[in-house]
This record gives C-alpha cells, sequence and structure tokens, in this order.
C-alpha cells in the first residue's frame, strides 16, 4: 500500500510539473508574443517628436513592415545653392575662383546625394565639382543650352575629409576652351546632401 500510494503520489508531482512546463512554456510564449507586439507600433500619422536621446519606438506599417528613412534623419540632410561665378576682370584666375556650393563641417562629412545645375545661357556649358580648395575634381555635369542636368548617385558620394567645403567650377569643354574666360554665362548650382559623423 505504501509503495502504490507513492507511486500515486510521484505520479501525482509528475503531472503536476508536466502541467507547470505547460504553463511555463505557455507564459513565455506569450511574453513572446506581447514583445513581439512592443518591439514596434503600427502607424499611419506621425508620432509626436521627442528630443535628443529619448527612447522611441520602433515604427511599422499597418501590416508589419518597417518604415526606414533613407541614409539618414530629416535634421542630418544640408541643402545649398549657389550660382557659380564668371571669370572675368573681377573674379579672375582659375583655379582660385571656386565658386562655394556648401560650406564645410568640423564635426560632419558632407556626402554629395543630389547636385543638379541650370543654364541660363544660350551656350552649354561643363561644370566641376571639387571637395577641399584647389582639389581634385570629384564630378563633372555637362549641362544644354537652357537646361538642366542632375546627377544622383545610387548611394551619397563619400567626402574624403571633415571640414572640407564643395566647391564648383567651369570646365573646359567646345564652348569654354579658356576657364579663365567665361562670361555673359549663368549657371546656378544646387545640391542635397548627408551628415555622416
Amino acid at each position: 500500500m505504501f509503495m502504490e500510494h507513492s507511486e500515486k503520489r510521484g505520479g501525482l508531482h509528475q503531472l503536476k510539473r508536466k502541467v507547470g512546463t505547460y504553463q511555463s512554456i505557455k507564459a513565455k510564449k506569450h511574453n513572446m508574443s506581447d514583445l513581439a507586439k512592443k518591439a514596434g507600433i503600427a502607424r499611419i500619422t506621425y508620432p509626436t517628436a521627442v528630443i535628443n536621446g529619448e527612447h522611441v519606438h520602433a515604427s511599422f506599417d499597418k501590416i508589419g513592415r518597417q518604415l526606414i528613412q533613407p541614409f539618414c534623419m530629416r535634421e542630418m540632410i544640408a541643402t545649398s545653392v549657389c550660382t557659380i561665378a564668371l571669370n572675368d576682370s573681377t573674379h579672375a584666375g582659375d583655379p582660385d575662383n571656386e565658386t562655394t556650393l556648401i560650406a564645410g563641417d568640423a564635426a560632419n562629412f558632407l556626402d554629395a546625394y543630389y547636385i543638379y545645375g541650370s543654364n541660363a545661357s544660350n551656350n552649354a556649358v561643363r561644370i566641376v565639382l571639387r571637395t577641399g580648395h584647389l582639389g581634385t575634381d570629384i564630378m563633372e555635369i555637362d549641362i544644354a543650352a537652357n537646361g538642366v542636368s542632375i546627377i544622383q548617385p545610387p548611394l551619397p558620394y563619400p567626402q574624403s575629409e571633415r571640414d572640407q567645403s564643395w566647391y564648383v567650377d567651369w570646365g573646359v569643354n567646345a564652348n569654354i576652351a579658356d576657364v579663365n574666360d567665361v562670361t555673359n554665362t549663368a549657371v546656378v548650382v544646387g545640391g542635397f546632401f548627408i551628415r555622416n559623423g
């Protein structure tokens, strides 16, 4: 009788352990489900902005696809526009006549994401872009007469050094044989840059 009773008690303990294990697994699954739900928030509108350094929830659309801003947050996008100075008696001497497109950032690289040029003259022109004063030509853009040209790399073009300005200047083409003698030409250049630390 004692052995039978012990076996019954042992079986009961085993049953309790199994029930406890099942409940534990069920609770863990429930907690994991909760954690999965808490990992992000479905949104169809923007959340309220927080200050720098505060915690935020990941954002997903209403069927669970994560929402991602390409390349960087909005606050780290820099834009700039300039008109290229003419090379004449009041602005002489290539390459010292470079026109600043955007001033350097001591804390960040300025990686070029989108560059455009608008030519309001009756002749096609070529412009060059450099990073750093008297630097190597990084890009060339040919712009038709009274036309617009755009360069948009598949990824932001990485700047080689921080605290370097981007400059634009004239390049040699069929209509500009001497970049030190450019007159009666109006070209506006603009760009979008990604600030990378």
